[in-house]
């Protein structure tokens, strides 16, 4: 521990968004946060008979699975669900502003390192995390406007509605590491619920001989 502290420690935080192809997990804290968003965005719209749900912008597999969402919070609200827009009294046209995931992290130690050697390649120096926090948070932003079918004039809007996700790991003393998450348990009031795990460096005893 001595020769830990004896090193020169750094204090940085960085954030960084996700790229264009998006890891598993970045995709499941998309997905429960527009299921939040959607829940929240059924809340905002009355029920005024057969609706037809136009998507506006909805694009790849996150857009698909937020109208999913969406149509599944409004039929457990008692909306009922047109298939084409002449079986309709009203038109609900859904926008998204965002579908993303941020990333966070805070470090107090010693970062990794990369140097370029010559006619070595790059000499790399691990991380020495005496403390470490890495955050990922996805968050879907929804808005909604119903339409008469047959005259075009607005019934209602709903304004923005936001779901939020998370996932927090952190590291202490190098090997010491526990992270919390909402993602995988969701009641159907669409509230996040908590969940921990605590992982703690194995320890093995041997007796010599």
């Amino acid at each position: 521990m001595a020769a830990l502290l004896a090193l020169p420690l750094a204090a940085c935080s960085s954030e960084h968004q996700s790229l264009s192809a998006k890891s598993a997990e970045e995709q499941l804290l998309i997905a429960v946060a527009s299921d939040r968003a959607a829940e929240a965005l059924a809340r905002a719209l009355p029920d005024q008979g057969a609706v037809f749900i136009d998507p506006i912008n909805f694009e790849g597999v996150e857009g698909k699975y937020a109208i999913g969402a969406i149509r599944e919070s409004l039929a457990r609200r008692g909306m009922r669900l047109a298939s084409d827009r002449a079986q309709a009294d009203r038109v609900i046209e859904v926008r998204t502003g965002a579908m993303a995931v941020e990333g966070s992290d805070l470090l107090f130690g010693v970062p990794g390192l990369s140097a370029p050697v010559p006619l070595a390649g790059a000499l790399e120096t691990p991380e020495v995390a005496l403390f470490k926090k890495e955050t990922m948070q996805g968050m879907t932003r929804l808005t909604a406007a119903s339409f008469d079918r047959q005259s075009g004039a607005l019934t209602g809007a709903t304004g923005p509605r936001f779901g939020f996700s998370h996932k927090t790991k952190w590291t202490a003393l190098l090997v010491f590491t526990w992270q919390s998450s909402d993602l995988l348990a969701k009641d159907w009031a669409g509230d996040a619920v908590e969940s921990k795990s605590i992982v703690a460096p194995e320890i093995r005893l041997e007796r010599t001989k």
